[in-house]
Protein backbone atom coordinates (compact mmCIF):
# COMPACT_ATOMS: atom_id res chain seq x y z
CA UNK A 1 0.00 0.00 0.00
CA UNK A 2 1.07 3.65 -1.05
CA UNK A 3 1.90 5.97 2.18
CA UNK A 4 0.36 9.19 1.48
CA UNK A 5 0.96 12.15 4.48
CA UNK A 6 -2.06 14.91 4.18
CA UNK A 7 -1.00 18.53 5.73
CA UNK A 8 -3.73 20.49 6.64
CA UNK A 9 -5.29 23.10 9.56
CA UNK A 10 -7.74 21.66 11.93
CA UNK A 11 -10.20 23.96 11.01
CA UNK A 12 -10.58 21.89 7.59
CA UNK A 13 -10.72 18.59 9.45
CA UNK A 14 -14.24 17.79 8.67
CA UNK A 15 -13.00 17.69 5.06
CA UNK A 16 -9.97 15.41 5.60
CA UNK A 17 -11.74 13.12 7.65
CA UNK A 18 -14.01 12.91 4.42
CA UNK A 19 -10.82 12.42 2.36
CA UNK A 20 -8.80 10.21 3.59
CA UNK A 21 -11.57 7.63 4.61
CA UNK A 22 -12.06 7.54 0.51
CA UNK A 23 -8.53 7.43 -0.15
CA UNK A 24 -8.48 4.75 2.48
CA UNK A 25 -11.28 3.22 0.24
CA UNK A 26 -8.86 3.36 -2.54
CA UNK A 27 -6.19 1.04 -1.43
CA UNK A 28 -4.20 3.68 0.37
CA UNK A 29 -2.15 4.29 3.67
CA UNK A 30 -3.58 7.13 4.77
CA UNK A 31 -1.32 9.10 7.56
CA UNK A 32 -3.12 12.24 9.42
CA UNK A 33 -2.48 13.00 12.95
CA UNK A 34 -5.72 12.88 14.25
CA UNK A 35 -6.12 8.71 13.43
CA UNK A 36 -2.08 8.38 14.01
CA UNK A 37 -0.73 10.09 17.18
CA UNK A 38 -1.95 8.71 20.21
CA UNK A 39 -1.56 10.00 24.12
CA UNK A 40 2.15 10.44 24.95
CA UNK A 41 3.57 10.37 21.29
CA UNK A 42 6.22 12.07 20.65
CA UNK A 43 4.74 14.12 17.62
CA UNK A 44 7.39 16.41 16.73
CA UNK A 45 9.72 13.09 16.05
CA UNK A 46 6.66 11.73 14.82
CA UNK A 47 5.62 13.83 12.05
CA UNK A 48 8.70 14.68 10.08
CA UNK A 49 9.24 10.52 10.25
CA UNK A 50 5.93 9.83 8.46
CA UNK A 51 6.45 12.77 6.03
CA UNK A 52 9.33 11.03 5.25
CA UNK A 53 8.24 7.36 5.01
CA UNK A 54 5.32 8.43 3.01
CA UNK A 55 5.46 8.55 -0.78
CA UNK A 56 3.00 11.32 -1.62
CA UNK A 57 2.43 14.39 0.45
CA UNK A 58 -1.17 16.04 0.30
CA UNK A 59 -1.46 19.61 1.73
CA UNK A 60 -4.75 21.15 1.42
CA UNK A 61 -4.95 25.00 0.72
CA UNK A 62 -7.23 27.15 2.59
CA UNK A 63 -7.12 30.53 4.15
CA UNK A 64 -6.39 28.67 7.79
CA UNK A 65 -3.74 26.30 6.42
CA UNK A 66 -1.80 28.74 4.57
CA UNK A 67 -1.45 30.85 7.91
CA UNK A 68 -0.88 27.95 9.97
CA UNK A 69 3.16 27.58 11.18
CA UNK A 70 2.78 23.83 11.37
CA UNK A 71 1.43 23.25 8.01
CA UNK A 72 4.18 25.37 6.84
CA UNK A 73 6.92 23.53 8.36
CA UNK A 74 5.56 20.27 6.92
CA UNK A 75 5.51 21.11 3.23
CA UNK A 76 8.85 22.70 3.76
CA UNK A 77 9.80 19.47 5.07
CA UNK A 78 8.81 17.17 2.23
CA UNK A 79 10.31 19.44 -0.08
CA UNK A 80 13.32 19.05 1.36
CA UNK A 81 12.97 15.26 1.22
CA UNK A 82 11.66 15.86 -2.86
CA UNK A 83 8.85 13.87 -2.01
CA UNK A 84 6.05 14.40 -4.42
CA UNK A 85 3.73 17.01 -3.36
CA UNK A 86 -0.50 17.30 -4.37
CA UNK A 87 -1.61 20.57 -3.11
CA UNK A 88 -5.57 20.38 -3.45
CA UNK A 89 -7.44 23.78 -3.41
CA UNK A 90 -10.26 23.61 -0.79
CA UNK A 91 -11.08 27.37 -0.88
CA UNK A 92 -9.41 29.89 -2.66
CA UNK A 93 -6.62 31.43 -1.29
CA UNK A 94 -3.19 32.42 -2.08
CA UNK A 95 -0.71 29.51 -3.04
CA UNK A 96 2.75 29.84 -0.89
CA UNK A 97 5.75 30.77 -2.57
CA UNK A 98 7.05 27.35 -2.15
CA UNK A 99 3.96 25.39 -3.74
CA UNK A 100 3.27 28.35 -6.78
CA UNK A 101 5.25 26.29 -9.23
CA UNK A 102 3.30 22.59 -8.77
CA UNK A 103 -0.22 22.28 -10.14
CA UNK A 104 -2.81 21.91 -7.72
CA UNK A 105 -6.32 20.03 -7.69
CA UNK A 106 -9.10 22.56 -7.67
CA UNK A 107 -11.51 20.82 -5.34
CA UNK A 108 -12.99 24.86 -4.72
CA UNK A 109 -15.43 24.04 -7.72
CA UNK A 110 -16.97 20.84 -9.33
CA UNK A 111 -18.23 18.27 -7.90
CA UNK A 112 -16.69 15.93 -4.97
CA UNK A 113 -16.84 12.61 -6.99
CA UNK A 114 -15.30 14.45 -10.19
CA UNK A 115 -12.37 15.71 -8.49
CA UNK A 116 -11.56 12.76 -6.32
CA UNK A 117 -11.30 10.75 -9.53
CA UNK A 118 -8.57 13.90 -10.80
CA UNK A 119 -7.03 13.27 -7.59
CA UNK A 120 -6.27 9.80 -8.00
CA UNK A 121 -4.26 11.11 -10.99
CA UNK A 122 -1.21 12.30 -9.94
CA UNK A 123 -1.17 9.24 -6.79
CA UNK A 124 -0.49 6.88 -9.60
CA UNK A 125 -3.79 5.01 -9.33
CA UNK A 126 -4.38 2.58 -11.75
CA UNK A 127 -7.91 0.26 -12.71
CA UNK A 128 -11.66 1.96 -11.98
CA UNK A 129 -11.84 4.40 -9.23
CA UNK A 130 -13.99 3.23 -6.38
CA UNK A 131 -17.52 4.76 -6.13
CA UNK A 132 -17.21 8.21 -3.72
CA UNK A 133 -20.26 9.68 -2.06
CA UNK A 134 -20.76 13.67 -2.47
CA UNK A 135 -19.01 16.05 0.26
CA UNK A 136 -21.62 17.41 2.51
CA UNK A 137 -20.34 20.61 5.09
CA UNK A 138 -21.74 19.50 8.32
CA UNK A 139 -22.03 22.06 10.78
CA UNK A 140 -19.62 21.98 14.24
CA UNK A 141 -20.83 19.79 17.09
CA UNK A 142 -20.91 23.30 19.23
CA UNK A 143 -23.34 25.10 16.51
CA UNK A 144 -25.72 22.24 16.83
CA UNK A 145 -25.38 21.94 20.80
CA UNK A 146 -26.11 25.63 21.30
CA UNK A 147 -26.53 27.49 17.92
CA UNK A 148 -29.44 26.45 16.42
CA UNK A 149 -31.43 26.23 20.22
CA UNK A 150 -30.29 30.06 20.80
CA UNK A 151 -31.19 31.10 17.22
CA UNK A 152 -35.02 29.58 18.15
CA UNK A 153 -34.64 31.31 21.62
CA UNK A 154 -33.82 34.77 19.39
CA UNK A 155 -36.87 34.02 17.28
CA UNK A 156 -39.42 33.37 19.96
CA UNK A 157 -37.59 36.35 21.70
CA UNK A 158 -38.64 38.34 19.04
CA UNK A 159 -42.26 37.52 18.47
CA UNK A 160 -42.43 38.08 22.60
CA UNK A 161 -41.22 41.60 22.34
CA UNK A 162 -43.19 42.20 19.05
CA UNK A 163 -46.13 40.70 19.69
CA UNK A 164 -47.60 42.52 22.85
CA UNK A 165 -48.08 46.21 21.68
CA UNK A 166 -51.43 47.14 23.44
CA UNK A 167 -50.48 46.51 27.43
CA UNK A 168 -47.68 48.39 28.16
CA UNK A 169 -47.78 52.03 26.42
CA UNK A 170 -49.36 53.17 29.83
CA UNK A 171 -46.03 51.52 31.61
CA UNK A 172 -43.61 53.25 29.05
CA UNK A 173 -44.14 57.11 29.76
CA UNK A 174 -44.28 56.33 33.62
CA UNK A 175 -40.82 54.60 33.53
CA UNK A 176 -39.31 57.23 30.67
CA UNK A 177 -39.51 60.59 32.56
CA UNK A 178 -38.28 59.22 35.53
CA UNK A 179 -34.78 57.98 33.90
CA UNK A 180 -34.86 61.17 31.66
CA UNK A 181 -35.11 63.52 34.32
CA UNK A 182 -32.66 61.91 36.49
CA UNK A 183 -30.12 61.23 33.77
CA UNK A 184 -30.14 64.73 32.38
CA UNK A 185 -28.25 66.15 35.58
CA UNK A 186 -26.23 63.62 35.82
CA UNK A 187 -25.12 63.47 32.03
CA UNK A 188 -24.40 67.33 31.69
CA UNK A 189 -22.35 66.93 34.82
CA UNK A 190 -20.48 64.31 33.80
CA UNK A 191 -19.53 65.57 30.17
CA UNK A 192 -17.38 69.00 32.01
CA UNK A 193 -14.71 67.05 33.42
CA UNK A 194 -14.68 64.97 30.25
CA UNK A 195 -14.17 68.02 28.25
CA UNK A 196 -10.73 69.05 29.55
CA UNK A 197 -9.17 65.47 29.11
CA UNK A 198 -10.94 65.05 25.59
CA UNK A 199 -8.56 67.40 24.13
CA UNK A 200 -5.59 66.01 25.42
CA UNK A 201 -6.71 62.41 24.63
CA UNK A 202 -7.13 63.41 20.49
CA UNK A 203 -4.49 65.43 20.47
CA UNK A 204 -1.83 62.12 21.37
CA UNK A 205 -3.19 59.98 19.13
CA UNK A 206 -2.76 62.42 16.27
CA UNK A 207 0.68 62.72 16.95
CA UNK A 208 1.05 59.10 17.15
CA UNK A 209 -0.79 57.85 14.00
CA UNK A 210 1.32 60.63 11.96
CA UNK A 211 5.01 59.26 13.00
CA UNK A 212 4.39 55.64 12.00
CA UNK A 213 2.42 56.67 8.86
CA UNK A 214 5.55 58.53 7.63
CA UNK A 215 8.66 56.78 8.97
CA UNK A 216 7.90 53.25 6.82
CA UNK A 217 7.56 55.07 3.86
CA UNK A 218 10.26 57.82 4.14
CA UNK A 219 13.29 56.06 5.87
CA UNK A 220 14.15 52.60 5.56
CA UNK A 221 16.53 51.21 7.82
CA UNK A 222 19.68 51.02 5.23
CA UNK A 223 22.26 50.20 8.08
CA UNK A 224 20.11 47.13 8.76
CA UNK A 225 21.62 44.27 6.29
CA UNK A 226 22.20 40.88 6.17
CA UNK A 227 24.76 38.63 3.93
CA UNK A 228 22.77 36.01 1.71
CA UNK A 229 24.24 33.77 -0.85
CA UNK A 230 23.59 33.55 -4.55
CA UNK A 231 23.66 30.05 -5.20
CA UNK A 232 21.33 27.56 -8.05
CA UNK A 233 22.68 23.89 -8.33
CA UNK A 234 24.55 23.81 -11.44
CA UNK A 235 22.74 27.02 -12.68
CA UNK A 236 24.01 29.48 -15.45
CA UNK A 237 25.29 33.32 -14.07
CA UNK A 238 22.31 35.43 -12.99
CA UNK A 239 21.53 39.02 -14.04
CA UNK A 240 21.62 41.96 -11.39
CA UNK A 241 19.11 44.18 -12.44
CA UNK A 242 18.42 47.92 -11.94
CA UNK A 243 14.79 47.64 -10.65
CA UNK A 244 12.85 44.61 -9.18
CA UNK A 245 11.55 42.66 -12.33
CA UNK A 246 13.20 41.86 -15.50
CA UNK A 247 12.17 45.02 -17.00
CA UNK A 248 14.78 46.69 -15.30
CA UNK A 249 18.19 46.83 -17.11
CA UNK A 250 21.22 44.86 -16.48
CA UNK A 251 23.35 45.60 -14.16
CA UNK A 252 25.49 42.64 -14.81
CA UNK A 253 26.16 39.10 -13.97
CA UNK A 254 27.20 36.68 -11.02
CA UNK A 255 28.01 33.47 -10.55
CA UNK A 256 24.96 31.00 -8.53
CA UNK A 257 27.85 28.84 -6.99
CA UNK A 258 27.24 29.93 -3.16
CA UNK A 259 30.97 31.92 -3.54
CA UNK A 260 29.35 35.01 -4.30
CA UNK A 261 27.65 36.29 -0.41
CA UNK A 262 26.45 39.67 -1.18
CA UNK A 263 24.29 41.82 1.98
CA UNK A 264 20.88 42.57 0.51
CA UNK A 265 19.35 45.79 2.69
CA UNK A 266 15.40 45.19 1.30
CA UNK A 267 13.02 43.22 -0.13
CA UNK A 268 9.90 43.54 -2.21
CA UNK A 269 7.13 41.39 -3.62
CA UNK A 270 6.67 42.98 -7.53
CA UNK A 271 3.38 43.56 -9.50
CA UNK A 272 3.88 39.94 -10.80
CA UNK A 273 4.03 38.44 -7.28
CA UNK A 274 7.91 37.93 -7.41
CA UNK A 275 9.76 38.73 -4.39
CA UNK A 276 12.89 40.58 -5.38
CA UNK A 277 15.84 41.46 -3.02
CA UNK A 278 18.00 44.86 -2.98
CA UNK A 279 21.36 44.88 -2.79
CA UNK A 280 22.86 46.94 0.63
CA UNK A 281 24.48 50.09 -0.51
CA UNK A 282 28.04 49.44 1.29
CA UNK A 283 29.14 46.45 -0.27
CA UNK A 284 32.69 45.00 -0.59
CA UNK A 285 34.64 45.86 -3.95
CA UNK A 286 33.84 42.64 -5.17
CA UNK A 287 29.82 43.73 -5.28
CA UNK A 288 30.48 47.66 -5.27
CA UNK A 289 28.95 48.04 -8.43
CA UNK A 290 25.57 46.29 -7.15
CA UNK A 291 24.93 48.24 -5.29
CA UNK A 292 21.15 49.32 -5.13
CA UNK A 293 20.68 46.87 -7.35
CA UNK A 294 17.96 44.08 -7.54
CA UNK A 295 18.22 40.28 -7.67
CA UNK A 296 15.61 37.27 -8.23
CA UNK A 297 15.02 35.69 -4.77
CA UNK A 298 14.75 32.49 -7.13
CA UNK A 299 18.44 32.38 -6.88
CA UNK A 300 19.07 32.88 -3.24
CA UNK A 301 20.00 30.62 -0.70
CA UNK A 302 16.66 31.84 1.12
CA UNK A 303 15.88 29.08 3.85
CA UNK A 304 12.22 29.66 3.98
CA UNK A 305 12.11 29.35 0.19
CA UNK A 306 14.97 26.39 -0.41
CA UNK A 307 16.13 23.37 0.70
CA UNK A 308 19.42 21.94 2.17
CA UNK A 309 22.00 21.68 1.38
CA UNK A 310 22.88 25.54 0.33
CA UNK A 311 25.33 27.76 1.76
CA UNK A 312 24.13 29.99 5.11
CA UNK A 313 26.22 32.77 5.85
CA UNK A 314 27.63 32.81 9.50
CA UNK A 315 26.43 36.75 11.18
CA UNK A 316 25.84 38.23 13.82
CA UNK A 317 24.68 41.74 14.82
CA UNK A 318 26.14 42.14 18.22
CA UNK A 319 29.33 40.99 16.67
CA UNK A 320 30.09 37.68 18.27
CA UNK A 321 32.05 34.84 17.50
CA UNK A 322 30.10 31.72 16.37
CA UNK A 323 31.49 28.17 18.25
CA UNK A 324 31.24 24.93 16.36
CA UNK A 325 30.67 21.69 18.30
CA UNK A 326 30.91 18.45 17.38
CA UNK A 327 27.29 17.15 18.42
CA UNK A 328 24.16 19.59 18.21
CA UNK A 329 24.95 20.90 22.25
CA UNK A 330 26.78 23.77 24.16
CA UNK A 331 28.50 21.03 26.18
CA UNK A 332 29.58 19.17 23.54
CA UNK A 333 33.23 19.58 22.22
CA UNK A 334 34.41 22.60 20.42
CA UNK A 335 35.52 21.32 16.59
CA UNK A 336 37.96 23.93 15.36
CA UNK A 337 37.98 27.92 16.07
CA UNK A 338 35.44 30.07 16.48
CA UNK A 339 34.43 31.48 13.22
CA UNK A 340 34.32 35.49 13.08
CA UNK A 341 30.31 36.31 12.16
CA UNK A 342 30.81 39.15 10.07
CA UNK A 343 28.99 37.74 7.07
CA UNK A 344 32.25 36.89 5.33
CA UNK A 345 31.80 33.13 6.02
CA UNK A 346 29.08 31.49 4.44
CA UNK A 347 30.25 27.19 4.31
CA UNK A 348 27.76 24.59 2.61
CA UNK A 349 24.53 23.00 5.70
CA UNK A 350 22.77 19.75 5.29
CA UNK A 351 20.61 19.35 7.85
CA UNK A 352 18.84 20.81 10.81
CA UNK A 353 17.90 19.78 14.28
CA UNK A 354 16.00 21.43 16.92
CA UNK A 355 16.31 19.79 20.30
CA UNK A 356 16.02 21.25 24.06
CA UNK A 357 18.86 23.68 23.21
CA UNK A 358 17.51 25.01 20.53
CA UNK A 359 17.92 24.83 16.62
CA UNK A 360 21.21 23.72 14.64
CA UNK A 361 22.68 23.34 11.14
CA UNK A 362 25.02 20.95 10.40
CA UNK A 363 27.81 21.69 8.47
CA UNK A 364 27.80 19.94 4.92
CA UNK A 365 30.57 16.95 4.31
CA UNK A 366 31.22 18.33 1.12
CA UNK A 367 31.63 21.94 0.96
CA UNK A 368 31.94 22.13 -2.53
CA UNK A 369 35.49 23.66 -3.05
CA UNK A 370 35.25 25.95 0.08
CA UNK A 371 38.05 24.37 1.59
CA UNK A 372 38.61 26.77 4.69
CA UNK A 373 35.70 24.88 6.19
CA UNK A 374 36.48 21.59 5.62
CA UNK A 375 37.76 21.66 9.10
CA UNK A 376 34.28 22.13 10.77
CA UNK A 377 32.73 19.19 8.19
CA UNK A 378 29.99 17.34 10.26
CA UNK A 379 30.08 20.04 12.98
CA UNK A 380 27.16 21.94 14.61
CA UNK A 381 26.52 25.36 14.70
CA UNK A 382 23.52 27.10 16.48
CA UNK A 383 20.82 29.09 13.98
CA UNK A 384 21.09 32.13 15.87
CA UNK A 385 24.24 33.15 14.33
CA UNK A 386 23.13 32.24 10.76
CA UNK A 387 21.06 34.45 8.12
CA UNK A 388 18.38 31.63 7.88
CA UNK A 389 15.39 34.32 8.33
CA UNK A 390 15.90 36.52 5.71
CA UNK A 391 12.44 38.15 5.56
CA UNK A 392 13.00 40.11 8.63
CA UNK A 393 14.72 42.52 6.22
CA UNK A 394 12.39 45.40 5.79
CA UNK A 395 9.78 45.83 2.89
CA UNK A 396 11.14 48.50 0.31
CA UNK A 397 8.30 50.65 -1.96
CA UNK A 398 7.92 49.52 -5.56
CA UNK A 399 9.77 51.79 -7.86
CA UNK A 400 8.45 53.25 -10.65
CA UNK A 401 8.42 50.58 -13.77
CA UNK A 402 10.77 51.82 -16.83
CA UNK A 403 9.33 53.14 -19.46
CA UNK A 404 11.32 51.95 -22.60
CA UNK A 405 9.90 54.25 -25.42
CA UNK A 406 13.25 56.37 -25.67
CA UNK A 407 15.11 53.59 -26.44
CA UNK A 408 12.82 52.80 -29.41
CA UNK A 409 13.03 56.19 -31.01
CA UNK A 410 16.37 56.62 -31.66
CA UNK A 411 16.50 53.58 -33.89
CA UNK A 412 14.04 55.11 -36.74
CA UNK A 413 16.44 58.12 -36.92
CA UNK A 414 19.49 56.41 -38.11
CA UNK A 415 17.04 54.52 -41.13
CA UNK A 416 16.09 57.76 -42.48
CA UNK A 417 19.56 59.74 -42.81
CA UNK A 418 21.63 57.54 -45.27
CA UNK A 419 18.57 57.54 -47.47
CA UNK A 420 18.70 61.48 -47.86
CA UNK A 421 22.28 61.54 -48.73
CA UNK A 422 22.03 58.50 -51.12
CA UNK A 423 19.48 60.48 -53.59
CA UNK A 424 21.39 63.89 -53.34
CA UNK A 425 24.56 62.04 -54.17
CA UNK A 426 23.12 60.79 -57.42
CA UNK A 427 22.37 63.98 -58.88
CA UNK A 428 26.36 65.56 -59.42
CA UNK A 429 26.92 62.47 -61.47
CA UNK A 430 25.19 63.98 -64.55
CA UNK A 431 26.76 67.24 -64.32
CA UNK A 432 30.50 66.39 -65.66
CA UNK A 433 28.89 64.42 -69.05
CA UNK A 434 28.10 67.78 -70.79
CA UNK A 435 31.28 69.14 -70.15
CA UNK A 436 33.53 66.32 -71.25
CA UNK A 437 31.50 66.41 -74.94
CA UNK A 438 33.62 70.05 -76.10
Amino acid sequence: MEKVFISYSRKDMDFVRKLAGDLETAGYDVWWDITDLRGGDDWVRNIPEAIKSSRYFIVILTPNSIESEWVRKEYTQALSLRKKIIPIMLAPCEVPFALNTINFVNFSTGEYPDNFKKLLVPLGYTGEPPIVTPYRKTFPPALLKFGIPGLIGLILLLIFALAPRDNPPQETPTVTPTPTIAASPTATATPKPTDSPTPTASLTPTATATKPTVTPTATLPAEFSLPICIYIYDGPPVNVREGPGTVYNTLGKLEPDGNNCPFFSARIENNNQEIWFRFASNQTADFDQFADGWISADVLAVVELRWLPMPICIYDRQGREASVHELPSDNEARQGEPLKADGNNCPFFTTRKENSEGIWYRFAIDQKGKTEFQPYAGGWIRSEFLVVNAFELPTAALPPTPTRTPTITPSFTPTFTPTATGTYTFTPTETPTPTAGP
